[in-house]
């Protein structure tokens, strides 16, 4: 079947510390398969919005956002490196179909990942541009 590979992890990049394959999981849906070459086990990612690979970050949808409107937008930043996850809340909301879709960009860097957002208010009269940054630490 022709679609099958599109869920077949394959091979993207290796750094110090991961070996790292990305793979389809849905309509509109990447996942990343992380494996740890300090203690041999593998992470797996779905819903990755951005990645930066030489630096081990990802940036993902949570189970809340992922799929149903919610009072709330949320997404997750994953620091490999660091061993650490960052929730990140915003009290309005997506109006988008596919929730990644309201992340219009990411700037990765070793100190911080700065993202910019589209979302509306909770009336869903006016969408507002909005930026965070997130200091790694």
């Amino acid at each position: 079947m022709k679609y099958r590979t599109y869920f077949t992890p394959t091979f993207s990049q290796e750094t110090e510390d991961y070996i790292y394959f990305e793979y389809g999981c849905a309509t509109d849906c990447g996942g990343v398969l992380a494996f740890s070459k300090n203690n041999y086990t593998f992470d797996t990612f779905n819903r990755i919005i951005e990645l930066d690979l030489n630096l081990d970050l990802l940036v993902l949808m949570t189970d809340n956002a992922s799929h149903v409107q919610t009072e709330y937008f949320e997404f997750e930043i994953i620091d490999l490196a660091r061993k650490k996850n960052y929730l990140v809340s915003f009290e309005n909301i997506c109006r988008g179909v596919y929730m990644q879709n309201c992340i219009k960009e990411v700037i990765f860097s070793k100190q911080e990942s700065i993202v910019k957002l589209l979302l509306s208010d909770k009336e869903w009269t006016k969408e507002t541009e909005q930026i965070r940054i997130i200091k790694l630490e």
